[in-house]
């Protein structure tokens, strides 16, 4: 559920573009609150956006993002250092 709240959120925000503004007058404000690997999805989405409104001309200093920084160390992770959301998808973590 709480997957596909994020994505619909994501959607409408890519789909309807964002408003005309000059920049620094735009903020996001970007959360994951859950935690575990098993959650792993969902701090993915989050490094995923925080790219997404990069692209679309956000400054860095305007991104606010609040989420357990955990996951890129994560003995689970197969590839420590690394967060992807797609399979053989880049580096979403970096940003």
């Amino acid at each position: 559920m709480k997957v596909a709240l994020n994505l619909s959120v994501l959607y409408i925000a890519v789909c309807n573009g964002l408003p005309n503004a000059s920049n620094g007058q735009k903020w996001v404000v970007l959360c994951a609150g859950s935690r575990g690997w098993g959650n792993y999805a969902d701090q993915t989405i989050v490094y995923r956006a925080y790219l997404l409104f990069k692209a679309y001309g956000i400054p860095e200093s305007n991104v606010i993002i609040m989420h357990y920084d955990h996951i890129v160390i994560n003995s689970q992770n197969l590839t420590p250092g690394i967060v992807v959301n797609d399979i053989g998808g880049p580096d979403v973590y970096k940003g």
